[in-house]
């Protein structure tokens, strides 16, 4: 090896490098960069769509490791790999670019997997989440042909098996309802994660209703884990119930107060009748009655008006 030395400094290659790299080829880098002959190799188009697979690699800014960006910060998102390296360390560098055109980096091939799907791959969910607006395409398929619209299921608790994040940016929830049924995909921004569960999430109500079966548990949760109270106990009472939930069983929960505040739990919403007001609903009763105090504001119809 002094020989080749001295042979290369004799010919007058003074201002190279020199080295063995990874498949055993000699490989130099001039002082003045000449293109093709840094470690990286020259640059290849691609023109590939990739999923970010690994989280704890990193993104350079450059063949001198100079770091840019890290690989948690885009893990399982899709890019457009629009070209390669193949380094003389042994590993292919994708140069990477985001939906918006933007460079992200250079990333070792191996923290990828391709996908020629700009969807991306599905990624395990399990969640449950309810549709909040009324104004999005349901797809089919992500040729964007429509299956559903939103507005059908307004308000609706349904369960989010799944999702891809789509090389345009946005998160695709793979939505079914409680009978199993696929219901399509839809943009995430189109929902919210539920809070509650299978419950889905709380919506304002501020409407009084009447108790009117006598064999209904009223619950301490949306789990039904545990009866907080018992719809014999408050038949034909009046209560406010001021929110409820639209349960992915596809029932109605009614969150409901006593005249005290006091909350009495969720009631399935079929169990009630909705109020005119608070003072409940009509009954017939078809009794005489003798007016025994002389203390009685009389209520009049100008102040308060009974709708029977």
């Amino acid at each position: 090896m002094n020989g080749f030395w001295k042979a290369l400094k004799d010919a007058g290659y003074n201002n190279h490098n020199v080295s063995i790299d990874y498949n055993g080829l000699l490989t130099g880098t001039t002082s003045s960069g000449e293109n093709g002959n840094s470690p990286q190799g020259p640059y290849h188009k691609y023109g590939k769509h990739v999923t970010i697979t690994k989280d704890n690699y990193s993104i350079w800014q450059n063949f001198n490791w100079k770091m840019k960006n890290n690989s948690a910060d885009y893990y399982g998102q899709t890019l457009e790999a629009r070209g390669y390296y193949d380094h003389s360390n042994g590993s292919r560098y994708l140069s990477l670019y985001d939906s918006s055109g933007t460079w992200v980096g250079y990333i070792n091939e191996s923290g990828t997997a391709i996908n020629n799907k700009p969807q991306g791959d599905c990624q395990s969910y399990g969640e449950y989440v309810t549709i909040s607006k009324d104004n999005y395409s349901i797809w089919q398929n992500f040729n964007w042909k429509q299956k559903h619209a939103s507005a059908d299921y307004y308000g609706q608790t349904l369960e989010a098996r799944g999702y891809y994040d789509h090389f345009n940016g946005s998160r695709y929830l793979s939505l079914y309802d409680r009978n199993g049924s696929w219901v399509g995909y839809i943009n995430e921004s189109g929902t919210n994660l539920s809070g509650n569960g299978r419950g889905g999430n709380y919506q304002s109500y501020n409407k009084f209703v009447t108790i009117s079966v006598d064999n209904y548990d009223i619950w301490q949760d949306l789990d039904f884990s545990r009866s907080r109270n018992h719809s014999s106990d408050y038949y034909g009472q009046t209560l406010e119930a001021r929110g409820y939930y639209n349960h992915f069983n596809g029932t109605r929960y009614l969150s409901l107060y006593d005249n005290a505040g006091t909350w009495v739990g969720y009631m399935n919403e079929n169990g009630t009748n909705l109020s005119n007001g608070q003072q409940g609903n009509y009954k017939r009763y078809g009794q005489h009655v003798t007016i025994s105090k002389d203390n009685y504001l009389k209520l009049e119809s100008s102040k308060i008006q009974f709708i029977p």
